[in-house]
């Protein structure tokens, strides 16, 4: 009788526990798109929330850009307990784009005397951080650019120099050195316009979407 008091106990505490700590992200999740609505409806943007089943987050427009915090959530009903999440922030914009070919910049890309196979980590790399665009690796050229300070976080990848002289502005070069956030922004311009992407998390806070769109601006100012 004992065992089953103790262990009944136990359940109901469990409960209460899971109940609590389900509460508590609930209303943190709330107070947080709470805030980017404010923010929203401060600055003039429009706010929309996303909640598509495999698809949650929100987005914000404004007349020159998009900004897109979505995560991507699979779960296979053939595994049990098995799912992928994946998150994907984008701020895009058709006002700015590369008559040059195709321009990335993104974090600084380490250069270990590897030989061929340094070079197929490399388009590896490139690959991953290009996305949809990943087909154009090939043709991209690391690219000497910007200070010393620069250099050391980013690598600047290129068709030619006359595409990173376009975009890669005293300006925004100033604002990718000013960027806090622990990931790395990834940069690219095309001729169908410019977007600036990470993937290592959600977009949740004021702050970080403020940073994202301010670095969105530094790309419309030129």
């Amino acid at each position: 009788m004992d065992d089953l008091f103790v262990s009944a106990i136990v359940v109901v505490v469990t409960a209460v526990i899971v109940a609590a700590i389900f509460f508590i992200t609930g209303k943190k999740k709330r107070e947080k798109e709470a805030a980017l609505l404010q923010l929203a409806q401060r600055k003039g943007w429009r706010y929309e929330k996303v909640n598509q089943g495999k698809h949650t987050g929100f987005i914000l427009r404004a007349p020159e850009w998009t900004l897109e915090s979505l995560v991507y959530s699979d779960y296979r009903t053939s595994e049990v307990g098995s799912s992928t999440v994946a998150y994907h922030n984008r701020w895009l914009t058709d006002r700015v784009s590369s008559t040059h070919g195709l321009v990335m910049i993104g974090p600084k890309l380490p250069h270990a005397q590897l030989g061929a196979l340094n070079s197929l980590m490399l388009r590896k790399a490139l690959q991953l951080m290009l996305g949809d665009e990943a087909d154009q690796a090939e043709s991209l050229v690391e690219m000497q650019a910007g200070r010393s300070s620069f250099s050391e976080r980013y690598s600047v990848w290129a068709v030619n120099q006359e595409g990173v002289e376009q975009v890669l502005t005293y300006n925004l070069e100033n604002a990718l050195l000013r960027w806090k956030g622990k990931e790395l922004p990834v940069l690219k311009f095309s001729a169908a316009g410019a977007q600036i992407s990470t993937r290592h998390g959600r977009l949740d806070s004021v702050e970080q979407v403020q940073e994202m769109v301010d670095l969105g601006m530094a790309v419309l100012a030129g």
